[in-house]
Protein backbone atom coordinates (compact mmCIF):
# COMPACT_ATOMS: atom_id res chain seq x y z
CA UNK A 1 0.00 0.00 0.00
CA UNK A 2 2.42 2.03 1.20
CA UNK A 3 4.53 1.94 -2.51
CA UNK A 4 1.63 2.61 -4.20
CA UNK A 5 1.42 5.96 -2.62
CA UNK A 6 4.92 6.66 -2.88
CA UNK A 7 4.55 6.09 -6.31
CA UNK A 8 2.01 8.28 -6.96
CA UNK A 9 3.85 11.07 -4.58
CA UNK A 10 7.12 10.77 -7.17
CA UNK A 11 4.60 11.01 -10.23
CA UNK A 12 2.79 13.98 -8.68
CA UNK A 13 6.11 15.84 -7.99
CA UNK A 14 7.25 14.79 -11.46
CA UNK A 15 4.34 16.69 -13.42
CA UNK A 16 5.06 19.46 -10.98
CA UNK A 17 8.10 20.21 -12.28
CA UNK A 18 7.51 22.69 -15.19
CA UNK A 19 8.74 25.97 -15.77
CA UNK A 20 12.37 27.55 -15.95
CA UNK A 21 13.83 26.63 -12.74
CA UNK A 22 16.43 23.71 -11.33
CA UNK A 23 19.33 22.89 -13.74
CA UNK A 24 17.27 24.25 -16.46
CA UNK A 25 18.22 27.54 -14.76
CA UNK A 26 21.36 26.64 -14.04
CA UNK A 27 21.95 26.32 -17.78
CA UNK A 28 20.57 29.25 -18.90
CA UNK A 29 22.48 30.88 -16.39
CA UNK A 30 26.04 29.67 -17.16
CA UNK A 31 25.36 29.96 -20.78
CA UNK A 32 25.01 33.77 -20.27
CA UNK A 33 28.22 34.01 -18.19
CA UNK A 34 30.20 32.22 -20.64
CA UNK A 35 28.82 34.13 -23.27
CA UNK A 36 30.27 37.08 -21.42
CA UNK A 37 33.71 35.43 -21.58
CA UNK A 38 33.07 34.68 -24.97
CA UNK A 39 32.60 37.94 -26.40
CA UNK A 40 35.83 38.95 -24.06
CA UNK A 41 37.88 36.93 -25.52
CA UNK A 42 36.77 37.90 -29.37
CA UNK A 43 37.33 41.59 -28.20
CA UNK A 44 40.59 40.22 -27.16
CA UNK A 45 41.42 38.44 -30.47
CA UNK A 46 40.44 41.59 -32.16
CA UNK A 47 42.85 43.65 -30.34
CA UNK A 48 45.63 41.76 -30.26
CA UNK A 49 47.48 43.43 -33.35
CA UNK A 50 47.27 40.21 -35.72
CA UNK A 51 50.24 40.33 -38.62
CA UNK A 52 48.81 40.99 -41.85
CA UNK A 53 48.76 37.37 -43.38
CA UNK A 54 46.46 36.03 -40.39
CA UNK A 55 44.31 39.32 -41.44
CA UNK A 56 41.88 37.53 -43.37
CA UNK A 57 41.58 34.07 -41.90
CA UNK A 58 41.20 36.12 -38.58
CA UNK A 59 37.86 38.36 -39.80
CA UNK A 60 36.32 35.21 -41.38
CA UNK A 61 37.20 33.50 -37.83
CA UNK A 62 35.26 36.47 -36.25
CA UNK A 63 32.32 37.09 -38.45
CA UNK A 64 31.54 32.80 -38.11
CA UNK A 65 32.05 33.09 -34.08
CA UNK A 66 30.18 36.16 -34.10
CA UNK A 67 27.18 34.94 -35.60
CA UNK A 68 27.58 31.86 -33.81
CA UNK A 69 27.55 33.41 -30.40
CA UNK A 70 24.15 35.24 -31.77
CA UNK A 71 23.01 32.07 -32.51
CA UNK A 72 23.51 30.86 -28.83
CA UNK A 73 22.47 33.87 -27.46
CA UNK A 74 19.08 33.61 -29.49
CA UNK A 75 18.74 30.03 -27.67
CA UNK A 76 19.30 30.88 -24.43
CA UNK A 77 17.20 33.90 -24.60
CA UNK A 78 14.73 31.42 -26.40
CA UNK A 79 14.87 29.08 -23.36
CA UNK A 80 14.13 31.86 -21.06
CA UNK A 81 11.22 33.07 -22.48
CA UNK A 82 10.02 29.29 -22.83
CA UNK A 83 9.44 29.80 -26.76
CA UNK A 84 8.06 26.63 -28.31
CA UNK A 85 11.19 25.69 -30.77
CA UNK A 86 13.47 26.56 -27.83
CA UNK A 87 14.67 23.13 -27.01
CA UNK A 88 15.25 21.95 -30.55
CA UNK A 89 17.13 25.06 -31.44
CA UNK A 90 19.63 24.53 -28.48
CA UNK A 91 20.17 21.33 -28.82
CA UNK A 92 20.99 22.10 -32.57
CA UNK A 93 23.52 25.11 -30.85
CA UNK A 94 25.33 21.95 -28.64
CA UNK A 95 26.38 19.98 -31.28
CA UNK A 96 26.95 22.28 -33.56
CA UNK A 97 29.37 24.85 -31.73
CA UNK A 98 31.91 22.38 -30.39
CA UNK A 99 32.45 21.54 -34.63
CA UNK A 100 32.90 24.56 -35.27
CA UNK A 101 35.32 25.08 -32.28
CA UNK A 102 37.29 22.08 -33.26
CA UNK A 103 37.16 22.92 -37.22
CA UNK A 104 38.16 26.51 -36.78
CA UNK A 105 41.69 26.74 -36.48
CA UNK A 106 41.75 24.34 -39.37
CA UNK A 107 39.72 26.86 -41.30
CA UNK A 108 41.51 29.68 -40.52
CA UNK A 109 44.79 28.20 -41.67
CA UNK A 110 42.91 27.25 -45.17
CA UNK A 111 41.18 30.99 -45.78
CA UNK A 112 44.81 32.19 -44.81
CA UNK A 113 46.51 30.34 -47.77
CA UNK A 114 43.93 30.64 -50.09
CA UNK A 115 44.63 34.89 -49.35
CA UNK A 116 47.73 34.85 -49.51
CA UNK A 117 49.44 32.25 -50.96
CA UNK A 118 51.64 31.91 -47.38
CA UNK A 119 51.67 27.98 -46.72
CA UNK A 120 50.83 27.48 -42.64
CA UNK A 121 49.56 23.94 -42.69
CA UNK A 122 53.65 22.92 -41.07
CA UNK A 123 53.19 20.51 -37.92
CA UNK A 124 54.71 23.48 -35.97
CA UNK A 125 51.95 26.02 -36.64
CA UNK A 126 49.01 23.02 -36.26
CA UNK A 127 50.67 21.93 -33.21
CA UNK A 128 50.98 25.66 -31.93
CA UNK A 129 46.77 25.90 -32.84
CA UNK A 130 45.75 22.28 -31.45
CA UNK A 131 48.12 22.58 -28.11
CA UNK A 132 47.60 21.04 -25.24
CA UNK A 133 45.35 23.77 -23.41
CA UNK A 134 43.14 24.02 -26.77
CA UNK A 135 42.37 20.03 -26.39
CA UNK A 136 41.51 20.52 -23.24
CA UNK A 137 39.34 23.15 -23.96
CA UNK A 138 37.58 21.57 -26.85
CA UNK A 139 37.50 17.99 -24.39
CA UNK A 140 35.58 20.02 -21.95
CA UNK A 141 33.21 21.49 -24.64
CA UNK A 142 32.65 18.45 -25.78
CA UNK A 143 31.85 16.53 -22.61
CA UNK A 144 29.17 20.06 -21.41
CA UNK A 145 27.95 19.72 -24.81
CA UNK A 146 27.17 15.76 -24.62
CA UNK A 147 25.77 16.47 -21.15
CA UNK A 148 23.12 19.12 -21.70
CA UNK A 149 22.36 17.17 -24.75
CA UNK A 150 21.11 14.27 -23.06
CA UNK A 151 19.87 16.81 -20.05
CA UNK A 152 17.54 18.34 -22.77
CA UNK A 153 16.36 14.73 -23.96
CA UNK A 154 15.68 13.33 -20.60
CA UNK A 155 14.42 15.69 -18.26
CA UNK A 156 10.91 15.92 -16.42
CA UNK A 157 11.22 19.67 -16.51
CA UNK A 158 12.24 20.29 -19.99
CA UNK A 159 9.07 17.70 -21.16
CA UNK A 160 6.95 19.31 -18.80
CA UNK A 161 7.61 22.91 -20.03
CA UNK A 162 8.05 22.34 -23.42
CA UNK A 163 5.62 18.87 -24.32
CA UNK A 164 7.11 16.67 -27.61
CA UNK A 165 3.85 17.07 -29.21
CA UNK A 166 4.12 21.00 -28.91
CA UNK A 167 7.34 21.53 -30.25
CA UNK A 168 8.25 22.86 -33.46
CA UNK A 169 9.66 20.46 -36.18
CA UNK A 170 12.99 20.90 -36.77
CA UNK A 171 12.67 22.70 -40.46
CA UNK A 172 10.25 25.40 -38.95
CA UNK A 173 12.72 26.82 -36.38
CA UNK A 174 14.63 28.57 -39.44
CA UNK A 175 11.05 29.47 -41.69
Amino acid sequence: MEDKAQTTNVQKEQKELKGVGGWLLFFIVTAAISMIFEAKELKGLVDAGWEDYMHTGMVAFLCLAGALDCLYLFGVFSLATVKRYAVRLIKIILIVYPAFCVVAPGFILAVVRLTSGIDLFHAEVLGAMYNEQTIFTLGGMIVRSVIWYAYFSVSVRVKNTWPVEQRVKPEAIFS
